[in-house]
């Protein structure tokens, strides 16, 4: 039995992941910015760093932290205004770089970091041009991260 952060368990994915980690025994600790989908053990702006790496000590010794935070914003990039594009932006590559930044800091005895990216960053789908920046943002991240935090064998 390990115990595992998941940051915003209340969006679409959140819920899946808290289901299998509690099939599998594991100890979870679950965020939200509300309670109307879940009741979360503690209450989080993603986007705020120094947030971020408080709900990391509050939490404890993590085995791993899913970041389910996100947003889908289907338009295209002419008609998306500057407070939407950095709306998706905050909710998806900002919470992403957060979570590495505290992992970095408080999981000094390794484990897992989980982000969440989408096929939009890759495939090029129309309308998706706002998630499909902060999804490649997040692929990025990851593969700096790993480069960073992964030793080698």
């Amino acid at each position: 039995m390990a115990n595992f952060l998941v940051i915003t368990a209340s969006s679409s994915i959140g819920p899946a992941v808290v289901h299998l980690l509690n099939e599998a025994g594991h100890n979870i600790f679950k965020t939200a910015r509300d309670n109307s989908k879940i009741t979360p053990d503690a209450y989080l702006d993603a986007t705020d760093f120094d947030a971020v790496e408080e709900i990391f000590q509050k939490a404890g010794d993590l085995a791993g932290v899913v970041n389910c935070s996100g947003s889908l914003l289907l338009k295209p990039s002419h008609l998306t205004t500057k407070d939407q594009y950095l709306s998706v932006i905050d909710s998806s590559l900002t919470t992403a770089f957060a979570t590495v930044k505290a992992a970095g800091k408080y999981m000094t005895n390794g484990g897992s970091v989980v982000l969440i990216s989408s096929a939009a960053a890759k495939e090029g789908f129309a309308n998706h041009e706002a998630i499909a920046s902060a999804k490649a943002g997040i692929i990025g991240l990851t593969l700096s991260a790993a480069a960073t935090y992964i030793m080698p064998p």
